[in-house]
């Protein structure tokens, strides 16, 4: 089986399907082609294509989610089992033996996504009215306006840059996360994608660890992108802001990591809302020191975060077990949270450090409600490595104590 996406959802190319169909056939394989990016932005005649089976969800259709189509020749779908059981996928059941329905009623296993179905029907219905091929020729204009304006902004680079392209552009800019770029843009009320859109082999190949999407539609207006490109332009002037000189180690406000805690709680349950404590992050990553060029040339990457963190800790000098340490990162809202994390532990005596329930704390104050999974991944890798270096000193302690 050759399973290949019609339009590529990370860079926007549109793959040759048809010659890729025909190159499967040519070694005896099956083609399956995913056509979710495609379908709402041109025409789709599976038969020119001469594939095995074609896929695609509804909701790139702009009809409801939770439902989509399979297009699957007879003669194969005919010898494909049921994957699943249920009313109205069967003729007859005995403890003997079952026979199962005609197509497609086999596939379509207890009551049906009736709202879906209606709702994928009429979305069919009305693109169609609009014209298929028409939508196409606008946003191929708005691609190409939109192509032209982003490369005004300093240091943006395009990610995919194929003859062939659908109304979507991957970028990146020079020093800047893509997650700063896109929680920006999401405050100006622009919206786009990051991350790496489920294609970290593709990001790999191209020496990123994700982009930002720009995606055009039917009823997007050149008068958007305008506004897209002049919100990058700001973000990326914003983002100019020296490297500091030298390194200095945060101190604590308050002694004892509990008590440094609960004054940071108190300072995110005064907060109303997740938009309020994720505005408090990212001005709390703006106040952070840059030491990034120089942490990156001293320390390793902070394993587990998406973002890139370097770190660096120590004892404080003249102390038995204080530890202090200092973080960078590339995303605004990952050094929001390393400023979290300076405020409850550096100063602080690390066998505290050590047996805090900071999973607890993160627990009280709502984490989960401002910051994505893949952040949080990122904030546990963070507090592994304080736990590390701060076991470290606790380590050279004993040994000072021995000898």
């Amino acid at each position: 089986m050759v399973a290949v996406n019609h339009v590529s959802n990370s860079l926007g190319t549109v793959n040759p399907v048809g010659e890729i169909v025909r190159m499967a056939k040519g070694v005896g394989a099956f083609s399956l082609i995913d056509g979710a990016q495609w379908v709402a932005h041109g025409r789709t005649d599976v038969r020119e294509i001469g594939c095995d089976f074609y896929v695609f969800s509804g909701h790139k259709l702009i009809a409801p989610m939770g439902i989509g189509v399979l297009y699957g020749k007879r003669t194969l779908l005919e010898k494909i089992p049921p994957y699943q059981g249920g009313g109205d996928m069967i003729k007859t059941v005995r403890f003997e033996g079952t026979e199962y329905a005609e197509l497609p009623a086999k596939f379509e296993a207890g009551t049906p996504n009736v709202a879906g179905v209606a709702g994928l029907g009429a979305a069919i219905d009305y693109l169609n009215v609009l014209g298929l091929e028409k939508i196409g020729a606008y946003e191929q204009e708005l691609l190409k306006y939109a192509t032209r304006r982003m490369l005004e902004v300093e240091g943006l680079k395009i990610v995919g840059t194929a003859k062939e392209k659908s109304a979507g552009i991957s970028f990146v800019i020079s020093g800047l996360s893509t997650l700063d770029v896109g929680v920006r843009l999401d405050r100006e009320g622009i919206c786009v994608r990051v991350g790496h859109h489920c294609c970290m082999p593709v990001m790999e190949r191209f020496g990123v660890t994700a982009t930002a999407r720009a995606s055009f539609a039917f009823y997007n207006t050149f008068e958007e992108v305008d506004a897209l490109v002049e919100g990058l332009k700001r973000i990326e002037a914003r983002s100019q802001k020296p490297e500091a000189s030298s390194i200095e180690y945060p101190v604590a406000v308050v002694i004892g990591v509990e008590t440094a805690a609960e004054v940071v709680a108190e300072d995110f349950l005064l907060l109303d809302d997740r938009e309020a404590k994720g505005a408090y992050v990212l001005e709390l990553g703006e106040g952070l020191p840059r030491l990034w060029e120089m942490l990156k040339r001293v320390s390793p990457r902070v394993e587990g975060c998406m973002s890139e963190v370097y770190m660096v800790g120590r004892r404080r000098p003249g102390t038995r077990d204080v530890f202090e340490f200092v973080a960078d990162a590339d995303a605004e809202i990952v050094r929001g949270l390393i400023v979290v994390l300076q405020k409850i532990y550096s100063g602080q005596k690390a066998s505290e450090i050590v047996a805090f329930d900071i999973e607890g704390f993160f627990g009280r104050i709502g984490l989960e409600q401002f910051i994505t999974s893949q952040r949080r991944n990122g904030l546990a890798g963070m507090v592994k490595k304080i736990r590390e270096l701060a076991r470290r000193v606790l380590t050279e302690n004993t040994e000072d104590t021995e000898r």
